[in-house]
């Protein structure tokens, strides 16, 4: 008899706690899963740098293996994460999945350091080995493991596209208390300052002032999650000048809101916005960047951006189903 969506059973295995702002990515995509069916027992790993706390998450990963009796281990990030899933998953004999966003394969060094970094990507490619299947968030990073590219898929993190959609730019403005007069270049710092590049952004701005005078920076970080399209919706571009990435959210949530884009040619941003109006791929370097910034700016015009996200099917419903036709068609391979 064909196992049905709602007898289809998985431990989902996430860095970090359910309570913080981290990896929120991740659990958008859980939640999209159990909307469609899916029974998903979430399981964060609360600590990878502590030997003491990392050896009794993996006895309780064991443990819940065996109270949960999952089909399917999924591994939502490499490094410590997707080795730990990879053991518990060789001693319990439960398929393995992996999905890498970015920095689990990406040289990362300057934030993590040349040894640890190394070690991380080490952790993540002997993962890969045990993984029955692996997801890249893009195709360039699919292209930075060692082994198993070849089956490999590549699926971007879908958007919440009832969430993120264009606002009044007037109102949002008004809600946020932001100067109608003046121009806003938004800039995600997220948790990681120095892979983003926050000191690039600080740059660019110095050399747009040259050009736009009333241009100003708003750093987005640890804005809560439902109040991020206000932000999308009020400012004038979204800014992306960092040292790696796997397939940003928050370009395809810009993209949502129809937010024009200036980006490095980093993870897979330059195949989401080719085309777009109003969007444009240039150098690291804050004089190129300023120059595009005060060219979008003078346009005064929005992107087309959420009409592509959906032509693509980057939703999060779309990518949920394809990951669900993942899922089914690994358990249907294990009988």
């Amino acid at each position: 008899m064909a196992l049905t969506d709602e007898r289809i059973r998985v431990i989902a295995a996430v860095p970090g706690n359910v309570n913080d702002s981290k990896m929120l990515f991740v659990k958008d995509q859980i939640r999209s899963l159990v909307r469609h069916g899916v029974n998903v027992h979430e399981f964060y790993l609360s600590s990878r740098t502590n030997i003491l706390v990392i050896a009794k998450e993996s006895y309780r990963l064991y443990k819940e293996i065996g109270r949960f009796r999952p089909h399917i281990i999924h591994a939502h990030f490499g490094t410590l994460t997707s080795f730990l899933c990879a053991v518990i998953s060789l001693i319990c004999g439960v398929p393995l999945m992996i999905t890498f966003h970015g920095s689990d394969l990406n040289d990362v060094s300057n934030v993590e350091g040349h040894l640890r970094n190394m070690v991380q990507k080490i952790m993540s490619n002997l993962a890969a080995l045990r993984a029955s299947r692996i997801i890249c968030v893009s195709e360039r990073l699919l292209h930075r493991l060692w082994w198993r590219r070849g089956g490999a898929l590549v699926i971007p993190n879908g958007v919440d596209a009832d969430l993120f959609y264009p606002l009044d730019w007037n109102d949002a403005r008004a809600q946020l208390g932001w100067d109608l007069s003046g121009h806003v270049i938004l800039f995600c710092q997220s948790n990681f300052s120095r892979l983003k590049r926050v000191d690039i952004a600080l740059s660019t701005l110095d050399r747009l002032k040259s050009h736009v005078q009333t241009a100003r920076l708003q750093i987005l970080n640890d804005v809560e999650h439902n109040v991020v399209p206000l932000y999308l919706s009020a400012a004038d571009c979204l800014l992306v000048c960092s040292d790696s990435e796997g397939s940003p959210t928050i370009v395809k949530e810009a993209m949502a809101c129809n937010l024009p884009i200036v980006s490095t040619d980093v993870g897979d941003v330059a195949e989401r916005i080719r085309g777009l109006y109003q969007c444009s791929i240039v150098e690291r370097e804050p004089n190129a960047l300023a120059r595009a910034l005060a060219d979008t700016i003078e346009a005064g015009e929005r992107s087309n951006g959420r009409t592509r996200i959906m032509e693509e099917g980057l939703t999060d419903s779309v990518v949920a189903a394809k990951i669900l036709s993942v899922y089914r068609d690994l358990i249907q391979q294990n009988g």
